[in-house]
């Protein structure tokens, strides 16, 4: 039985599973299950753990990994969620027995569609439906001890609903995907928001970047998944075969270089092409080698080493009642465990 099973077997008395997250360093699990929305949190490699319930009435979920300075310096947790309240996101912390809470506001008035923090912890970012993008940054003097968190970003980023939110391995830069198309670049530290589509509003609906190599992955309409700056070797597009217009910044015997608008000079484009289906609805960085890629048609795990699909399931193919996939939040490699959020078929 897969990690999948377990989790959907272990929600199943709660009805079906509607979304799923993992804190960075895989010890906590966060699901919402059933008709009331109930957020559980546990620790998923403690079999006794049968998790706490922590609110219900949850929309979108995510965590926060910290290094908490002091005496003892450890990494600290919290679990981040939203509800039904519009613009208000709530975190939890975890690594104590008071279980301390507090709302955060984006100040906007509008649901709260995406949830991301930095890989060091530093940011949060918070996206909405109406593509009002907030940048909370908890490490300035004035957020700590339980304050709240400092406002350095706020602003619209598009006009439509904030699909997709990924940190570069800076944890100063945010990619931005959307529900109508396009990517975006926001930097932090500047106040600035970059289009990197060149205007041509091609529909990019997922991307992540890898915590330590640089890479980023990005996907949305058609069954293909596009790497920028990969250290790895895969298939090289005809400049018409590019999801939107670029420019060639230089072309060698084995590559094409291009020019990322507001962003990089040089960038090497390369792509994997899935069986997923026709729209990629999430790409996740599993390690340093692996790429998780989820569709309108099902799953796949891409090694990008070797470049090979080494883990497939695909609608029609998958065993018990493991079908159409949700958007993928976090997958653990502890122990080369995979965890995935399912939903029943009805």
């Amino acid at each position: 039985m897969n990690e999948a099973q377990i989790i959907h077997k272990r929600c199943d008395q709660r009805g079906p599973v509607l979304d799923i997250a993992f804190s960075c360093d895989h010890e906590f699990m966060a699901v919402v299950t059933g008709e009331e929305r109930t957020l559980t949190v546990s620790r998923p490699h403690f079999s006794q753990d049968p998790g706490k319930s922590r609110a219900h009435d949850v929309y979108r979920i995510g965590f926060r990994t910290f290094l908490a300075l002091g005496n003892n310096e450890s990494h600290k947790h919290e679990v981040l969620y939203t509800t039904s309240e519009p613009g208000v996101c709530t975190a939890v912390e975890l690594d104590s027995h008071v279980y301390g809470r507090r709302s955060m506001s984006t100040g906007y008035g509008e649901p709260i569609s995406c949830i991301q923090s930095s890989h060091d912890g530093r940011y949060l970012a918070l996206g909405d439906t109406a593509g009002n993008l907030v940048i909370l940054n908890f490490d300035l003097p004035d957020s700590g001890n339980g304050a709240s968190p400092t406002n350095v970003f706020s602003g619209s980023v598009t006009d439509s609903q904030i699909w997709s939110i990924a940190f570069d391995r800076s944890n100063a830069r945010v990619f931005v995907t959307t529900e109508n198309g396009g990517m975006h670049l926001v930097e932090v530290l500047k106040g600035c928001v970059w289009d990197l589509d060149n205007d041509s509003g091609w529909p990019c609906m997922a991307i992540d970047c890898h915590a330590s190599d640089g890479g980023i992955a990005f996907a949305g309409n058609g069954k293909r998944v596009w790497l920028i700056e990969s250290n790895y070797r895969h298939k090289q597009p005809e400049l018409d075969q590019l999801p939107f217009a670029l420019q060639v910044h230089a072309e060698h015997e084995e590559e094409t270089l291009y020019i990322l608008p507001n962003f990089k000079s040089g960038a090497r484009i390369m792509f994997v092409d899935t069986g997923v289906g026709r729209w990629v609805n999430s790409v996740k960085f599993w390690d340093k080698h692996n790429l998780i890629v989820v569709g309108e048609n099902g799953m796949e795990i891409w090694n990008l080493e070797n470049n090979q699909c080494w883990y497939r399931c695909l609608r029609g193919e998958a065993k018990d009642h493991l079908q159409n996939p949700l958007q993928v939040r976090h997958v653990n490699a502890h122990k080369e465990e995979v965890f995935i959020c399912f939903e029943k078929e009805e």
